[in-house]
């Protein structure tokens, strides 16, 4: 097993009052501390599921001619999954009309 951690910092708390798309049903954290770092341990079985997944995420696979790719940038493709996802869901639901966000991509 594996640990990593996610760090949040220079975010100001949450306001008071939740914004006009909070969903019914979730409570609202008022005034919510959002900064700090949240370690996860995570076995290496998942690890390895994580691992496949954003490399299959990361290229069209090619049995014929296998694309290496350096571990580092499959992980790199994990994070632009988190972030565009976030980024296209908010601007999806929070905007009338619903704007799709450019793609983000490392070079």
């Amino acid at each position: 097993m594996g640990t990593f951690s996610i760090t949040a910092a220079g975010f100001a708390n949450t306001p008071a009052t939740p914004p006009a798309n909070w969903p019914v049903g979730v409570a609202y954290p008022a005034n919510g501390v959002v900064n700090g770092t949240k370690t996860y341990t995570i076995s290496d079985a998942d690890w390895m599921s994580l691992l496949t997944w954003c490399a299959a995420t990361t290229v069209t696979p090619n049995p014929s001619s296998p694309t290496v790719i350096a571990a580092g940038l499959i992980l790199l493709n994990w994070v632009n999954i988190w972030i565009t996802g976030s980024q296209t869901a908010v601007q999806q639901y929070n905007v009338i009309p619903a704007v799709v966000p450019p793609k983000i991509t490392f070079t």
